[in-house]
């Protein structure tokens, strides 16, 4: 019994992973038909993310919900429902996905550079990379790269940020407390 099992595993595991293969979506896939794209789409991303902190793991889940199904990645997690048809953001299991407007904005944004180039799935797919890759600057006003303990005293950063202070257990006592006293 347990052997039929973990034999019915292997073939539903083999079976998924062998249906999800790579798409052709690459670094550079628009250098030809929309060479700014990346550009945009990231800088999109960067600009929103700055203001909103949660869009990476928002753009990350939908992104998989929208991977996760018999046809992949095809970007159908972002269309809307009609009076005959039910979209699959609509679904149950998609109900608590956000970040659709945001997504639908970047996009706006391509078209306006590249009419019916890019696709809504490979701008959901940039945008998640691409939000999740972000990084908060470090630079302070006279325009110098601070650690984060000296950055934190220039910017005004709401509580929720402090999950993202790269903080080693293994860094020296002075440097988290002078950490704790920035941030208080």
């Amino acid at each position: 019994m347990r052997k039929q099992a973990l034999i019915l595993v292997c073939v539903v595991v083999f079976g998924v992973v062998g249906s999800c293969h790579g798409g052709s979506l690459k670094k550079g896939y628009y250098d030809n038909t929309c060479p700014d794209a990346e550009a945009i789409i990231k800088n999109a991303t960067e600009k929103r993310v700055a203001n909103d902190p949660t869009l990476p793991a928002r753009f990350l889940r939908m992104h998989f919900h929208d991977c996760f199904n018999f046809q992949g990645c095809d970007g159908s997690v972002l269309l809307n429902s009609t009076t005959n048809n039910t979209a699959e953001k609509d679904a149950i299991p998609n109900l608590t996905l956000a970040g659709f407007d945001v997504i639908d904005d970047i996009k706006a944004e391509v078209e306006k550079e590249c009419p019916n180039v890019v696709s809504c799935a490979d701008v959901l797919a940039l945008a998640a990379r691409d939000a999740v890759s972000f990084k908060v600057s470090s630079k302070n006003h006279c325009g110098m790269f601070l650690p984060v303990e000296e950055t934190v005293r220039f910017h005004k950063l709401p509580r929720h940020w402090l999950i993202f202070l790269p903080l080693s257990l293994t860094s020296p006592p002075s440097s988290r407390n002078s950490l704790t006293k920035a941030l208080m």
